[in-house]
């Protein structure tokens, strides 16, 4: 994982705890040199604080409903993509791709910009 740049002070951030680090996960393992989660990059980002002010502390999710339903169509959207790739290559026939607004944008940009952590992440220039 690379770092980071912290929107607050411009200084780099880690994506991992430091070696250093004396905290400890929910099973009592040690973080040091651990990948830092959503909620953490987030926290030392000062974006948690706005989330949680929109949505209430105890009612902030990592990834909501219409974010993985998204994603999920995405995912399916690129893997049929990539099998019409596929069947076109060696056929001879160059040039086809499309270059218009799908459902799938569309919906992205209505969509509220603070749903769940992942989006606010998603959101951040180097992310």
């Amino acid at each position: 994982m690379w770092k980071t740049i912290n929107p607050l002070d411009g200084s780099p951030q880690s994506m991992v705890f430091p070696e250093y680090y004396n905290g400890v996960g929910k099973d009592g393992v040690s973080l040091a040199g651990h990948p830092k989660g959503m909620e953490q990059v987030l926290r030392e980002q000062g974006l948690l604080t706005q989330l949680e002010a929109r949505h209430g502390a105890n009612k902030v999710i990592g990834v909501c409903r219409k974010c993985k339903l998204l994603q999920a169509a995405r995912d399916a959207t690129m893997k049929e993509a990539k099998a019409k790739q596929d069947e076109i290559e060696g056929s001879g026939i160059e040039g086809l791709n499309s270059h218009g607004v799908s459902d799938l944008e569309v919906e992205d940009l209505e969509r509220p910009k603070d749903c769940c952590m992942q989006c606010v992440l998603s959101l951040q220039k180097d992310f």
